[in-house]
């Protein structure tokens, strides 16, 4: 940034889980993300790249941000705070509790495209169209990695000193790993070794594979019928940030991956809230 600006998000609990450290016998802790203004750790990163964008080009930007929900919160909710237009591009599907909270923070909504791939080429080609429009990106962004990282600083003094074996966290895009990659662990490992397990090496249907010349890397790349679910919607990028999957390769350690069905997330999801709620 070209001025020093404070931060709009507030530091979140670290909580320890009784119930998910007996399941699993070992010492687990939350970061309770939800507590942020758009209820997802997206808000860091959005609101850092806001900021830039203020400092930058002034207050008269036309925000505009393709999402399947969570970015898009954070966009609207990061503009009406520093009183900038908004619009958020949604593919077809959005949740109605999305839809209403697009519209109680004053957004611009417009829903098209089957997926967030169409939804973001629909996007772009408005802030073709207007001098003042800026493209607010959902993950694929180091100002992104940056206010993500904001996180892995906070769990470092809250732990005080101690260093946790493992972070798990969902990827779609890979904004929040390239936040905890950004964060690191003041040189310490902050992920464990991967463990010798078989490698599925076929790949889905809806899925192939392309090339990324700057990195010389592989890409998985989702068709839309592949990510038509609405329980993947919200991880539904096509293929991964390719600089956040570099750091991943090469990453001391090792980064282990882990795949799992809608249904068995769900399924998760639902139980957990039980547990959390009684």
């Amino acid at each position: 940034m070209t001025e020093m600006v404070k931060d709009l998000w507030q530091e979140t609990p670290l909580i320890y889980s009784t119930h998910l450290s007996q399941i699993t016998g070992a010492s687990v802790y939350l970061k309770l993300e939800n507590v942020h203004p758009s209820f997802s750790f997206k808000y860091r990163g959005i609101s850092r790249f806001i900021q830039k964008v203020k400092a930058e080009r002034g207050p008269s930007v036309h925000l505009v941000i393709a999402s399947s929900g969570n970015a898009g919160l954070a966009a609207a909710c990061v503009s009406r705070s520093l009183g900038f237009r908004c619009t958020v591009f949604l593919p077809d599907g959005a949740a109605d509790n999305t839809l209403g909270l697009l519209n109680r923070e004053k957004a611009e909504v417009v829903v098209g495209g089957r997926i967030y791939a169409e939804a973001l080429k629909e996007a772009k080609e408005l802030v073709k169209t207007e001098s003042e429009a800026v493209m607010v990106p959902s993950y694929d962004d180091p100002v992104l990695w940056e206010g993500h990282s904001s996180m892995i600083h906070e769990v470092k003094r809250q732990l005080t000193g101690r260093q946790p074996d493992a972070i798990f966290c969902s990827v779609g895009g890979g904004g929040l790993l390239g936040g905890i990659f950004e964060g690191g662990w003041l040189g310490k490992r902050p992920n464990y070794h991967p463990r010798d397990d078989g490698v599925e090496t076929a790949l889905p249907d809806g899925v192939h594979i392309v090339h990324n010349q700057e990195f010389g890397l592989d890409l998985a790349h989702f068709s839309s019928v592949a990510l038509q679910s609405k329980a993947s919607s919200s991880l539904g990028a096509s293929e991964p940030a390719v600089r956040v999957l570099n750091k991943a390769l090469k990453w001391p350690g090792g980064v282990r991956t882990i795949s799992v069905p809608d249904e068995l997330s769900m399924d998760t999801l639902l139980k957990f809230t039980d547990s959390s709620s009684s």
